[in-house]
């Protein structure tokens, strides 16, 4: 028999199709380990929760592609053009960057006086860069990260409790570290196999943090790519739906058995009910890293307008393109 941990406690596994897929794996497959009975019904779930999990990760591969592919590419593409021709005409003396466009020597060469003279549709285009408004484009980068950290903390904290926190068992006694709690209304994780623990981190929680690290990465690329002022905001909004394909797959795949079984099942949580001054103020850590992230990559690993001069804002706000 497997012994409880001290100060053991445990929360809900969460409820989409990673954590259908999850509570499925789990449940069943200590089941099928341990001689249980209706077989193909266990297999049937299995498969079906491992479907949604491979039909959510080729969607989201599909739209990435899309985005890369389809709209990310021409975007970056129509910015650099237009950012191109901005600094040749407003410098004096110019130099072609590894990428095989204009960018001014230094400030000392910049004209403002030149901004007049450029096409009113290229003033239009050029004024409404992201970059040419730091703030509001980080505040929409912004809220896209915290909505992707929002996911990959949860994926995090699967991946803490099941893989680390949660004891390695023999499989003999798989059947044994899942007990049931409240008079049998839910079934708590005490102990995973090894071989388990292989397979949640393969199928279920690995894919998804690479998931989720691309889709940040991309969505970001794409949205200071985006050329218009409004349509950033939109695309912003729109990028969010492919975070919540997993709600949307676990809402219209799983049927209500299924359902309460992942809402029953619980996990390990070792920092739940500890009233420390670190798990109190340990959520701001995220906020945080957001804001890091969004600034260093508008600063310095964005590669949509590499070499960026900063140099836009001054001349647009100078000559009432827009105001401050």
């Amino acid at each position: 028999m497997l012994e409880d941990p001290v100060d053991e406690h445990f929360q809900a596994i969460g409820e989409d199709i990673y954590a259908l897929a999850i509570a499925t794996l789990v449940r069943d497959y200590v089941a099928l380990a341990t001689s249980s009975t209706k077989v193909n019904v266990r297999i049937a779930r299995i498969f079906m929760s491992g479907l949604g999990v491979i039909g959510l990760l080729v969607a989201q591969a599909y739209l990435l592609h899309a985005v890369y592919a389809l709209l990310c590419a021409s975007a970056v593409h129509q910015i650099r053009t237009d950012y191109d021709q901005y600094e040749e005409h407003m410098y004096s003396e110019t130099f072609i960057n590894q990428n095989g466009y204009h960018r001014g020597k230094g400030p000392e060469f910049f004209d403002v006086a030149q901004f007049p003279s450029l096409k009113e549709s290229m003033k239009k285009s050029i004024c409404e860069i992201p970059l040419a408004h730091p703030i509001y484009a980080f505040a929409i980068l912004y809220i896209w990260t915290l909505t992707c950290l929002a996911d990959l903390r949860t994926n995090l904290m699967q991946t803490q409790s099941l893989i680390q926190a949660t004891p390695t068992v023999e499989l003999r006694e798989a059947s044994d570290a899942l007990r049931l709690e409240d008079e049998g209304a839910s079934v708590v994780v005490a102990g995973l196999p090894l071989t388990l623990k292989v397979l949640l981190g393969l199928f279920c929680l690995g894919p998804r943090f690479i998931a989720i690290s691309l889709l940040n990465f991309l969505g970001c690329r794409w949205l200071l790519a985006t050329n218009s002022l409004s349509d950033l905001l939109l695309n912003g909004l729109a990028l969010e739906f492919m975070i919540v394909l997993k709600d949307l797959l676990y809402s219209t795949l799983a049927s209500e058995r299924n359902k309460k079984v992942t809402e029953s099942t619980q996990i390990l949580s070792h920092d739940y009910g500890k009233l420390t001054v670190f798990t109190t103020v340990s959520g701001l850590a995220w906020p945080v890293l957001g804001a890091v992230w969004v600034f260093f990559y508008m600063n310095y690993f964005q590669q949509v307008l590499p070499g960026y001069m900063w140099d836009v804002k001054h001349a647009c706000i100078k000559y009432g393109a827009y105001s401050k």
